[in-house]
């Protein structure tokens, strides 16, 4: 075996996770304790849509709730670790996103239009991947914020229209 796997296998997990994903983590554990409690928390759509943004759980919640609150509310929700995957992506660059899949592979080689693909995805739906191929092919800190905002609200906007005509 390897000696340098072994040395890494050798420090405790804690030195090995990067401490820009901790918030990511602390999230993802405040989802799951929030899918959890579905059957409990049922009647509180607006508590579920807080604690596990799920698209069933932010329809339920915007059929109870005006255009505005619920647009502001679920964009903060959904928005609470973009800057953490962001700056994943930025601090690991190109070469990290080969560990994400099919679309990481392609984007870890080099191109010419990866930034405006980075652009495109995030533009179209700001998710955890997307964010961290943005930093990773440095797409500038004020675009990313700018469409972030802009696709999260537009998100929300829609998931809010659709759920009030089938209320």
């Amino acid at each position: 075996m390897n000696t340098t796997l072994i040395k890494r296998f050798e420090r405790p997990l804690i030195k090995r996770i990067d401490p820009t994903a901790l918030p990511i983590m602390a999230m993802s554990g405040v989802s799951l304790i929030g899918t959890a409690c579905t059957p409990l928390l049922l009647s509180h759509p607006l508590a579920l849509m807080l604690l596990s943004p799920r698209i069933i759980f932010m329809g339920m919640a915007a059929g109870k709730m005006s255009l505005i609150p619920f647009v502001l509310l679920a964009s903060l929700r959904l928005s609470m670790t973009d800057p953490f995957h962001f700056l994943i992506g930025r601090r690991h660059g190109p070469k990290h996103m080969v560990k994400l899949g099919r679309i990481g592979r392609w984007m870890a080689k080099p191109g010419a239009h990866h930034k405006t693909l980075a652009i495109g995805l995030l533009a179209l739906r700001p998710i955890g991947r997307h964010l961290m191929w943005a930093g990773a092919q440095s797409v500038r800190v004020r675009w990313v914020v700018a469409i972030d905002i802009v696709s999260t609200v537009v998100y929300c906007i829609v998931v809010h229209k659709t759920a009030s005509t089938m209320a």
